[in-house]
């Protein structure tokens, strides 16, 4: 801003429409008063944290004024004074953003435990930094429920569709920071399945391995069935478990041991559930687990009560369906299509039995 008069710097008009133009830049030329002004000050540390260092030091010594600044930057949490790493709110606010901020906490918060429950009510993954209380329930059930999230479901809509944070879902629960003796504890793991189906994967082996904790954690969630994955192998080939979890999340189908995925009262529940899939996102998931030609004829096979109508249907466009499938393979690499349903198989397998 060269060449601007004097007088302009002090106008606090000028210097806010500035700061619209050039990403606050102007707040770093603005007189001492403007760089005391709270709105101004927030203004141009929501374009960057830098200017924390430019806003008067009446600001930068405002517990107040802090905590709004950390909350639009959480990162600022290293630049404030140390003083205020023992104030509870404005560690908080940070926490809310970003996890890594605990590790500012002055060793009063630490030792704290009111701190850490409302420090993993504000962001579960705190957890892993929270060593000493890995053992403590409250604190640890606290730090699930506030990670809720879902497998991404690619279902447009849907009352049972929860609003899922990507980025959680890609760290998963955090219950993998628990003590051992609380990730085998039922009632609490059943909790922790309520908010994320891959609470699962960190029980002990002896849940795991027990069907009815399985049928519980899968009904408990509105994705459940994607924690077939987690369990016991055995629990794989339980046809009442696979069931369950398929009629959560069709998808859940490639988790099911071999033997069942040949199993035809299966594959019918595999297709009833795809079939709600109407956009054209959703079929491109579907085609992962079984290709467009075949679900459609799977699907009209399974529903028909007539083994004669089974048959002629199949036979009829078999052979198209078979040109489809080998023209248009599933996507993917070939480690990952070896654990994916062959239903064209299963289909051209049914023909030659009944034609026996």
């Amino acid at each position: 801003m060269a060449g601007v008069p004097q007088e302009l710097l002090g106008d606090r008009q000028f210097i806010l429409a500035a700061m619209e133009r050039t990403n606050s830049v102007a707040f770093a030329q603005a007189t001492p008063e403007l760089q005391a002004d709270w709105e101004l000050g927030l203004r141009a540390i929501r374009d960057s944290a830098y200017y924390f260092h430019v806003v008067a030091a009446t600001l930068q010594q405002d517990p107040t004024f802090i905590r709004e600044a950390i909350r639009l930057r959480p990162e600022m949490i290293a630049d404030i004074s140390s003083d205020f790493w023992a104030d509870q709110d404005i560690l908080l606010a940070a926490i809310a953003s970003d996890e890594q901020a605990i590790s500012f906490a002055a060793p009063s918060l630490r030792n704290n435990r009111q701190f850490w429950l409302a420090a993993t009510a504000a962001n579960g993954y705190v957890l892993q930094a929270a060593r000493a209380f890995s053992a403590d329930r409250e604190i640890v059930l606290t730090a699930v429920q506030s990670v809720r999230h879902s497998r991404p479901d690619f279902r447009l809509g849907g009352p049972e569709r929860l609003v899922t944070d990507f980025g959680s879902f890609a760290r998963g629960t955090p219950l993998r920071w628990a003590a051992a003796e609380l990730q085998c504890d039922r009632e609490l793991l059943l909790a922790a399945a309520a908010f994320s189906y891959d609470a699962l994967e960190f029980c002990c082996e002896h849940l795991q391995s027990d069907a009815e904790f399985v049928l519980a954690a899968i009904a408990a969630h509105p994705r459940g069935g994607w924690a077939l994955q987690y369990v016991a192998v055995a629990l794989r080939s339980d046809a009442r478990v696979v069931e369950a979890a398929v009629l959560s999340c069709p998808d859940a189908f490639q988790f099911a041991a071999e033997d069942l995925r040949v199993d035809r009262n299966l594959i019918r529940l595999v297709c009833e559930g795809f079939a709600k899939y109407e956009s054209e996102d959703d079929q491109n998931v579907v085609r992962e687990y079984i290709h467009e030609a075949y679900r459609s004829q799977v699907e009209r096979w399974a529903a028909s009560e007539s083994a004669v109508a089974r048959r002629d249907s199949l036979r009829l466009t078999f052979p198209e369906l078979h040109a489809r499938f080998i023209s248009c393979p599933v996507e993917g690499d070939d480690e990952r299509l070896a654990d994916m349903p062959d239903l064209g198989w299963y289909v051209r397998s049914s023909l030659a039995t009944e034609d026996s």
